[in-house]
């Protein structure tokens, strides 16, 4: 038998041993207390997962095939599917509650203790624990590394309480007719507005737009970040050994004109896996670690082009290090 086979088949056992009680004792053992209730529910939440968990184990190939992912090992494909199912129920009482604090003109002075605390729990049910080093700056733009697709995550809980914005791809964009776009309107689209500032990079007015926000929200106290290579960096590239794309400008001169230091947050490795174009996918518990550098001020350089350039040669020198990045090309080759 294969383990995937073993994992579902426990799976569907243990379903059984908890919930089938679980169910006798709600009908005929309930006392109505909330206490006992709420044990209940848990009980039926954690058989429900067992229950769909043992239906898409065995699926697990077929599902990656429709979905044209390859190469990944059954090990990977197990935890793509167990990590996000585990987060899934959480986080439909935890978007609710932060959406009601961007509703609530009483509540809106705690949106970002809220999303900090929804993010974190986030990161925590997908496995990733983040260790810090150094210490983050206010008044500063932030600069991040951009290897994986879980960076905008973990870079808001990066940012703290302390209120802020991150400049990103339209990727989660409500001004799109797209009905992909449609429906994050429709269920997270006062998230999105409220904790990026959505560009698409293929719009020149667009570009325009997001660039004014920026620095209007910074004047107006945010603290504001950015992918400075703008996408991720395909995995072929990284394959090659490069470690850090290059870098779009218009951040930097908006900060060399107003004297705005840049703060590099790097990421050594995020716990989605693979280079942009790569069809290959993962998400594996793991550690990340998250770097603060020092602040570079835009006043120690005669150019804007020179800040830039400085910035690139910090974040690449620190990239360079990350025993992950190495693990990662290895793996991938």
């Amino acid at each position: 038998m294969t383990l995937s086979t073993w994992i579902a088949g426990s799976s569907f056992l243990l379903a059984l041993i908890i919930g089938v009680p679980g169910i006798i004792g709600w009908i005929f053992f309930s006392t109505g207390d909330s206490i006992y209730i709420t044990q209940y529910i848990y009980l039926g939440y954690l058989a429900f997962f067992l229950l769909v968990l043992g239906i898409l184990i065995p699926l697990s190939r077929w599902i990656m095939h429709v979905l044209e992912i390859r190469g990944s090992s059954p090990l990977d494909a197990i935890a793509t599917f167990i990590l996000p199912l585990a987060s899934a129920v959480p986080l439909i009482f935890l978007v609710p509650a932060t959406l009601a604090t961007l509703g609530s003109e009483r509540l809106k002075k705690y949106r970002y203790k809220v999303y900090h605390f929804s993010v974190s729990i986030t990161m925590f049910l997908l496995g990733a624990w983040i260790r810090y080093h150094g210490t983050r700056k206010n008044r500063c733009f932030v600069m991040i590394t951009h290897t994986a697709g879980i960076e905008y995550v973990a870079a808001s809980q990066a940012m703290g309480t302390y209120p802020w914005n991150i400049l990103a791809g339209a990727n989660l964009s409500t001004n799109k007719k797209g009905w992909k776009n449609k429906i994050v309107a429709w269920t997270i689209g006062k998230i999105v507005d409220e904790y990026s500032i959505s560009v698409d990079r293929g719009d020149d007015a667009s570009r325009v737009q997001a660039l004014k926000r920026a620095e209007e929200e910074y004047d107006a106290g945010k603290n504001i970040a950015f992918f400075p290579e703008g996408t991720r960096l395909e995995m072929l590239r990284i394959m090659q050994g490069e470690t850090l794309g290059c870098f779009k400008s218009a951040m930097f001169k908006l900060a060399f004109k107003k004297g705005i230091c840049m703060q590099p947050l790097v990421f050594d490795l995020a716990a989605f896996w693979c280079g942009k174009n790569d069809p290959r996918f993962g998400i594996h518990p793991c550690r990340i670690d998250a770097w603060f550098l020092e602040p570079v001020d835009p006043k120690d350089f005669e150019t804007a082009k020179a800040f830039q350039d400085h910035c690139w040669f910090v974040m690449n020198e620190k990239m360079k290090q990350s025993k992950r990045m190495k693990q990662l090309v290895k793996r991938a080759a």
